[in-house]
């Protein structure tokens, strides 16, 4: 009954004290994050709704920003995020979502001169496993995570290779008691194959200890020009100049 009490009264202050006002805390989220990425961030607006029980925050023009010129290219850029707000954040204290759906983001991703990745503002360094995957591992632990028409830019300044675009990415995870269920799918260059699509189920895994998770994954590339995949891959020295891979299993190569 005490549990029950609770969970009313804090129903009532999001209903009524939270939720109401939470576009003006709009700019203060903003800076935060600018400085806490040490990018301009922008947030067009911010609405909340209801999923049933459970509190939606609705996000629109989310960027991350290169610098603060008026001309700035975009590092992340964000039309539409929806975040379902799951109840067992509370007796957890941290934040757990239903889901987390995005929509059309653009995001770029680059590799430095000395390994480490930058993606949307943050730096990681992937040779370091302590104190860097406290982000990746809350990503892993939510309930469902849905991304629609993706675009993905991949800089590899480590290989000195030219940029590779990934359109149209549809991306999809799902979390149960500690199993993970995902699937990819993305449109890379005509030249260099048909639409990928990657699938995994995997468990007891985190990012800093991946190594030790156990599963399945199935991966179809269809007519991949593999000899061309290697500006942006560490293939092996000996393979064939050029492989076209079938039906997710069979390759034809030619010399």
């Amino acid at each position: 009954m005490v549990g029950f009490g609770a969970f009313a009264l804090a129903l009532l202050a999001l209903r009524f004290f939270v939720l109401p006002h939470i576009e003006s805390y709009r700019d203060t989220l903003a800076s935060m994050l600018t400085k806490e990425l040490g990018h301009p961030v922008e947030i067009a607006t911010l609405t909340t709704d209801w999923d049933g029980w459970n509190p939606k925050l609705l996000v629109k023009g989310f960027r991350v920003l290169e610098s603060a010129s008026s001309d700035a290219l975009p590092l992340v850029d964000l039309p539409e995020v929806a975040l379902v707000v799951s109840w067992t954040s509370v007796p957890l204290f941290a934040l757990r979502l239903k889901e987390l759906a995005i929509e059309r983001p653009r995001l770029a991703i680059r590799r430095n001169r000395a390994g480490h990745l930058q993606v949307g503002g943050m730096e990681f360094d992937p040779a370091r496993a302590e104190g860097e995957s406290a982000l990746a591992d809350w990503i892993l632990q939510q309930r469902e995570i849905v991304v629609r028409d993706a675009l993905i830019t991949w800089d590899d300044d480590l290989r000195n290779a030219p940029q590779l675009v990934l359109d149209r990415v549809q991306f999809k995870l799902e979390n149960s008691f500690g199993r993970l269920r995902f699937g990819l799918k993305g449109m890379p260059p005509a030249g260099l194959a048909a639409p990928i699509d990657v699938r995994g189920d995997v468990r007891d895994t985190t990012v800093r200890d991946w190594q030790r998770g156990e599963g399945r994954m199935f991966v179809r590339l269809d007519y991949a020009d593999v000899g061309a995949w290697r500006e942006w891959l560490p293939l092996p020295q000996q393979i064939l100049r050029r492989c076209f891979v079938s039906s997710g299993f069979r390759s034809v190569c030619s010399r």
